[in-house]
Order: C-alpha cells, then structure tokens, then sequence
C-alpha cells in the first residue's frame, strides 16, 4: 500500500508542478498547444467558452486570449449602448475571433481605430467582436437575432471566409423556410466531449496534451495543406459548392431583411483564401455578385490584398496557420473603414 501510495505521489506531484509553472509563467514550454479551450462544439454548433484565458503557442505566433462572461473575445461591454455612441457588431469565424494576433491587433479592433481617426465624427466607436471559431454564416446570423441585438448595434459587419463558408453552409443547414428560420443540422453530444470540456475548464495539463500531442498524433499526413484551398481540400464536390453558394445567398438575405426591419446598417467582408492571394489565376468567388444582387454593399479583399502583397511583400497570411497576420488584420480594417466611408454606412461629422 504505501508503495502505491509513494508511486502515485510521484507520478501526480510534477504534473501539479508543471501545471502550477505553466499557469505562473504561461507559454514557457517548446512546442504548439495552447493553454485554454476557448471555443468548443455545443448542440447549437461552436460557442465560445465564458471567462476562458490563457494563451495560443506555435512556431509562427504566440497570442494571449480572453473571453468574456458574454463569451467573446475582449474585455466586458454592457448591452446597454453609452450616449453619443456608434456601436459596430463584427460577425465572422476563425478569422475574426483571431486567435493568431493580439486583441488590440484584430480586425475589429483596427476598424474602430481606422474609424475613429478617419471619420471626423464626434461620437465615439465602439466595436464588439462577434466571432467564434467554426461559426458558419447560419451560427453568425442566429446569435445576432438571439444575442447579438441585445447590445443595439448600428451596424453589422459580417465577414465571409470564401474558402470554407459556402462548404460548411451545405455541411450545417438542413434548409430556409419560406419565413426565413434557418434550420440547422443538429450536433451530436457524447459523454466523451462533454468530459473533455469538463477537464479543459479545470486543467492546462489537459489542454496542452490535447492541442499540443493529440492533435498532431490525430492529424493527416498532408495537415500542412489544411486550409491552402478550404471548400476543395474539404471536398471537391461541385453540388456542394453549388448548394453553399446558393445557402449562403439565401442567409445573407434573411440577415438584410432582419437589419433592416431595426434600422441596422449592414456591410459583408469577404476573405480571401492564401492560395487566392499567391495564385494569380485564382478566379473570385461570386461573393461579390451575390452581394450586388441581393443589395448589400460589399468588399471583396482579394485584388486588393494581390495588389499589397505584390507592391509592398508583406506576409499578410501565416504561411502555416493560413490566417491573417497583424498586417492583413490592418489591412482589411484600412480597406473596410474606407468602404464604410464611401457607402456612408458611418458617421461623419455632421451626421447624427
């Protein structure tokens, strides 16, 4: 027995030390993981996590992320809207909730100070990270009808990832009823995900096993091409382009009607994949005539992010990570507060 005992003792005292040192000093160990779950699949789809902290390590960045009780990324903001206040909402995925920058460094953090500074308005911006990993263009317009108009927004900036928005649409949407509900394909729940969510709220340990060796040890050979070109590597089925494209239209639809019925004004970001970027016969997407027919202004990055990339050589995309670095966050913030201007979707000056 007291052999047992001085056994186990062994075994469980450095691994309380080594959480003990990580939760002190953070990310000191080599190696990708991160310390936290910060997004995790419930029966609605993907949520953030609430209060969930900690930090995103790998050979290309390390970020510290916060969320807040009203699970997204930021500091706390009421839902009631201070006076003389223009309060954007920004909707996206992965991109937006940016687990690879800084949090003054995000999209939306950006827009509110190319905003602020561009403007010439006297009220002040305010601006509220509405993104979570995973999160489809369905997910993005049921938390706004559901959670995201409690904090009454002026404006809506959605931002659609072409390379796998249109993809996951068809994944994840049963169908649109003729009122305009969106039904969703209902989420499998196990007692195996709800533990691994219970042992991430209590442990990094856990989390740096999970993110860190069972993520690699789970991962394909060819994981390195994970998002070079998302909706074909997913799967190269054309009715399921089709039917995404055709999907996302309708939703994006049922978002403009929603806004306009409270006065909120509305723009969509579209987002280019990297291998858009660097390929130059890479053709666009129908993003952009999609938002001409259904009369929602909209930017699409991708001439402008070749143009940059090209002129200047700036690495606006992790070659492994696939998402935006600092600079493309900067710069599709400069690009959409400038469209916002031009369709003025914001205040100026003399505006009310």
């Amino acid at each position: 027995m007291t052999r047992v005992v001085l056994v186990t003792m062994g075994l469980v005292l450095p691994l309380l030390a080594l959480e003990a040192l990580v939760r002190a000093l953070g990310p000191v160990l080599p190696g990708d993981y991160q310390t936290a779950t910060f997004t995790a699949a419930e029966t609605a789809g993907p949520q953030n996590r609430p209060y969930a902290a900690g930090y995103k390590r790998t050979s290309e960045f390390t970020t510290q992320v916060r969320v807040n009780s009203k699970r997204l990324r930021g500091p706390e903001i009421d839902y009631i809207k201070p006076p003389s206040t223009f309060r954007t909402v920004v909707l996206g995925d992965s991109f937006m909730f940016a687990l690879q920058v800084d949090e003054e460094e995000t999209f939306t953090a950006r827009l509110g100070n190319y905003l602020a500074q561009t403007t010439g308005s006297d009220r002040s911006f305010e601006m509220i990270n509405g993104g979570a990993d995973g999160w489809t263009t369905a997910n993005e317009y049921v938390w706004l009808t559901t959670e995201g108009y409690r904090y009454d927004p002026d404006l809506v900036v959605l931002a659609y990832y072409v390379g796998n928005d249109p993809g996951e649409n068809a994944d994840r949407v049963a169908a649109i009823t003729p009122g305009g509900r969106i039904l969703a394909r209902e989420l499998d729940s196990s007692i195996w995900h709800e533990a691994r969510l219970q042992l991430s709220e209590r442990s990094i340990l856990w989390n740096l096993l999970e993110f860190g060796v069972l993520a690699k040890v789970a991962s394909p050979p060819d994981a390195k091409r994970e998002r070079r070109d998302d909706a074909s590597f997913r799967d190269p089925s054309e009715d399921r382009k089709k039917r995404g494209w055709k999907l996302s239209e309708d939703i994006l639809g049922v978002l403009r009607d929603y806004c306009a019925q409270r006065g909120i004004r509305l723009m969509i970001v579209g987002i280019p994949t990297a291998g858009q970027i660097t390929t130059a016969d890479e053709p666009a997407t129908p993003l952009a005539d999609i938002g001409h027919r259904i009369g929602i202004p909209t930017v699409d990055l991708l001439e402008p992010f070749r143009h940059e990339e090209k002129a200047m050589g700036r690495e606006l995309y992790f070659p492994k990570d696939q998402h935006w670095t600092a600079e493309g966050h900067d710069l599709a913030a400069r690009i959409a507060s400038a469209e916002l201007r031009r369709w003025t979707l914001v205040p100026g000056r003399t505006s009310q």
